[in-house]
């Protein structure tokens, strides 16, 4: 009998002499080494979620590298393969990896409905071997296309490039209240608050009165001019969850081409109500091929902005709530944001349900001046929406108060807001203090416009430099009744969740 020692040079030579049979074993540690600190036995490519966007007729690919230090060097392939693996359809590259940039658009107008195979491949673009690039690690999964009817500039609601939507040919910004009870006076309040939008009604499973519920809803709140996310076909909180119309094809084929029909919402939370991604991905699918003029949405609690995979793919709209106070920062908003448009690389809507008032949950409620924060901590961060959770008769004065200036200032700016990207950029440096100022810049009709929002708990002084031609004008500071001089940059200060907004004229 070989004793334990031998065993173990046995091995060992063993080991040796396979790896030399075997030189791309060897080859990923030597590749490792050569791209600036990798963990050398660990580079691996993984499919996320694929995203179909069917009115861009695109597929977004997340991308997962479970790989440590920089990634120069580092590229991935994506190649999208028939049915039957026999032909690569399209082939897309993705070069300068960075964590905020790991996904592939792929646009898929010239392929038709059906299953593909998507493969991506993590390659060595620093070493080429017969004229080709070395493949790391690879992954292939399976997706479908369904090309549902499309909506055209002409439709009564459509989302335009920029992930706005456009209702009746005016950019529209939802500023919504869920599940309000339909009712003349509840209605004329919200008008009256500043609210544009409402998502209802407030149904049970399988309604045989849905109809006639949805018909009410709809006209009570064409009299107080309010727009409505419906919830005729959404599934209801249950055990399990079900479907708020027995026949949902009928009540969207009834109210399709009503006037105050904003969308359709099919369900709240969905996932922590135990809804499947296939049976949102079914009554998605229901939705658009009877009415491809008006959008779908479906909100997901904070969890889920993390987990759940497919989920972007089952609505054109994509939201999520979170009330943080008093236990976290302000700040956790725009992560998440982050989080969410990565996942669909920014080619869908993202909305986001602010906390307002939720007693005998929370220990207190957002004052006057987090409830300002964080709304426009939110649209500095891409929400083309935002819901306030929720609006009732309990609400308190000062919440009341506060809530209408901000809706106010909100709709004031609102074409503003849903304007394209500026060319140009404004930079922000701290100057004093810690903290930390996020902002958005737009051009809009010959002004300059800045959201400067301090999402810390500390003050700070900060300065920001404006582009060239917008020098030697004065800054006006929106509704605050004060003017900043200014020559290519200005200075201001921000205690804890300060808002400023600010307009200037660009030069002549």
């Amino acid at each position: 009998m070989l004793s334990l020692y031998k065993w173990r040079e046995i091995v060992i030579a063993a080991f040796l002499f396979l790896t030399s049979l075997f030189p791309m074993v060897t080859n990923k540690a030597v590749i490792a080494n050569n791209l600036s600190g990798y963990e050398t036995d660990a580079l691996l490519v993984k499919i996320g979620d694929i995203t179909y966007v069917h009115y861009r007729d695109e597929v977004v690919v997340n991308i997962n590298i479970n790989a440590t230090g920089s990634w120069a060097g580092l590229a991935i392939k994506a190649k999208v393969l028939s049915q039957n693996e026999d032909k690569i359809l399209i082939i897309r590259k993705l070069e300068r990896l960075t964590p905020d940039t790991l996904n592939i658009v792929i646009d898929t107008a010239a392929i038709p409905d059906g299953r593909y195979f998507l493969r991506l491949e993590l390659i060595d673009s620093t070493d080429k071997t017969d004229k080709r690039y070395r493949i790391i690690s690879s992954e292939k999964k399976e997706f479908s296309i369904n090309k549902f009817p499309r909506s055209t500039k002409s439709a009564r609601v459509y989302i335009n490039e920029n992930n706005a939507l456009v209702v009746d040919g005016q950019l529209f910004f939802p500023i919504m209240s869920y599940a309000v009870t339909a009712g003349t006076k509840a209605f004329k309040e919200l008008e009256e608050v500043g609210f544009n939008t409402v998502i209802g009604p407030h149904t049970t499973a399988n309604n045989p009165f849905i109809a006639e519920q949805i018909k009410e809803y709809l006209y009570i709140a064409s009299k107080a001019k309010l727009k409505v996310m419906s919830t005729a076909a959404s599934y209801v909180w249950g055990s399990p969850p079900q479907l708020s119309c027995p026949t949902p094809e009928t009540v969207i084929s009834k109210f399709k081409d009503h006037p105050s029909l904003l969308g359709w919402f099919t369900g709240d939370e969905i996932f922590a109500n135990r809804v499947s991604v296939e049976q949102m991905d079914k009554l998605y699918k229901i939705i658009r091929k009877r009415d491809p003029d008006h959008p779908v949405g479906l909100n997901l609690m904070k969890a889920d902005v993390d987990y759940f995979p497919g989920v972007t793919s089952v609505s054109d709209i994509v939201s999520f709530d979170w009330y943080p106070i008093p236990n976290t920062s302000l700040s956790s908003y725009a992560d998440l944001i982050a989080q969410l448009k990565r996942r669909v690389a920014s080619r869908k809507p993202v909305w986001v349900w602010l906390q307002l008032s939720l007693k005998g949950e929370r220990a207190r409620d957002p004052s006057p001046q987090e409830l300002r924060c964080m709304t426009w901590l939110v649209i500095a961060h891409g929400a083309k929406g935002i819901g306030y959770f929720i609006y009732s008769a309990n609400i308190s004065p000062e919440s009341k108060k506060a809530l209408r200036k901000i809706i106010s200032e909100v709709s004031c700016l609102a074409p503003v807001i849903l304007s394209s990207p500026s060319g140009e950029k404004v930079t922000v440096q701290r100057v004093k203090g810690s903290g930390q100022v996020d902002i958005l810049f737009r051009e809009h009709e010959g002004k300059g416009y800045l959201i400067a929002v301090n999402k810390s708990e500390m003050s700070v002084d900060v300065r920001f430099m404006l582009p060239e031609h917008f020098v030697g004008k004065e800054v006006k500071v929106l509704f605050e009744n004060r003017n900043i001089k200014q020559d290519g940059h200005f200075y201001d200060r921000f205690v804890a969740h300060d808002v400023h907004i600010y307009e200037w004229e660009a030069r002549s």
